[in-house]
């Protein structure tokens, strides 16, 4: 024998007002006239019945991701800034067995005998350092990651991996013989690629704002966008400057110094709010 269904205080089966009156109100009497609100019994199964079928909702719709965030943003970028730190340090190797010094010669001499590789090895790890303050600047104002920001992550780090190699080589190679040897074209090419590839993961972050920090959603200015490829491109001038001339393609990085104060400077005065205005504003993430 099956048990009466339960009724309501007006008399109505309760699964008959769950399957046809969830979002009634008011009750309507046989003359099809409204004779007042229901009574508290009933909004309460009302009320039940909606949020059932909310949490059902929510159970076989959860909401997906396009990206990674949080344990795995940190991962990647503490393997990021170990990858860097590892590269930087390789730098000083070339330098390491430079101990053979002669009878009565000075550590001076040592250095004056040596001060390509000792030159090479200062402007490198300034420009990795630099390198990695501007990549380092883009990744603080993201909080996670898709697959295309980490493969353009990787090859940055290929690259800043590589890079001492041909400091190694232009350390190693004469200044005269620099221009038949291609080797300052292949150091300034790898670093122009590396400027590529941070400005690559600029641009692609400005596409996708919802994986920036609420405070680094901010248009860039023109100087930011123009940073990147303009430090690309002092790059390879310098290597091409290189097969007509060493000499003066020797003296070209100490412009990339003047080029980077000079956008800083630019963006000073592009972020400077007028007159009356807050300025409390966030600053855009930029590559170079």
């Amino acid at each position: 024998m099956n048990p009466s269904p339960p009724v309501t205080s007006t008399g109505r089966p309760v699964q008959s007002l769950m399957r046809f009156e969830p979002l009634r109100s008011r009750r309507v009497n046989r003359t099809g006239t409204s004779t007042g609100p229901d009574t508290p019994a009933d909004r309460a199964c009302c009320t039940g019945t909606i949020v059932m079928m909310a949490s059902r909702k929510q159970r076989h719709e959860p909401a997906v991701s396009d990206f990674l965030a949080g344990r795995n943003f940190e991962r990647l970028v503490g393997f990021t800034d170990a990858t860097v730190a590892i590269a930087i340090t390789v730098l000083v190797l070339p330098l390491v067995g430079l101990t053979d010094l002669a009878p009565g010669q000075s550590i001076w001499g040592l250095i004056e005998q040596h001060q390509n590789q000792v030159v090479a090895f200062l402007m490198t790890f300034a420009v990795m350092a630099m390198l990695w303050a501007v990549h380092n600047r883009v990744l603080n104002g993201a909080r996670g990651f898709d697959p295309l920001l980490f493969w353009l992550n990787v090859g940055w780090l290929a690259l800043m991996v590589l890079l001492p190699w041909p400091a190694a080589l232009v350390g190693e190679t004469e200044l005269d013989a620099r221009s038949d040897s291609g080797v300052f074209l292949f150091y300034w090419g790898v670093m122009a690629a590396i400027s590529c590839f941070s400005t690559a993961i600029g641009w692609h972050l400005e596409r996708k704002p919802e994986m920036l920090h609420v405070e680094a959603r901010v248009q860039r200015t023109t100087v930011d966008r123009w940073r990147g490829p303009i430090f690309a491109a002092y790059c390879l001038l310098i290597g091409l400057v290189s097969l007509v001339s060493p000499i003066v393609a020797s003296y070209m990085p100490f412009g990339l110094f003047l080029v980077g104060i000079g956008f800083s400077s630019g963006r000073s005065k592009a972020n400077r709010p007028a007159s009356g205005t807050a300025t409390d504003h966030p600053q855009p993430i930029d590559a170079e």
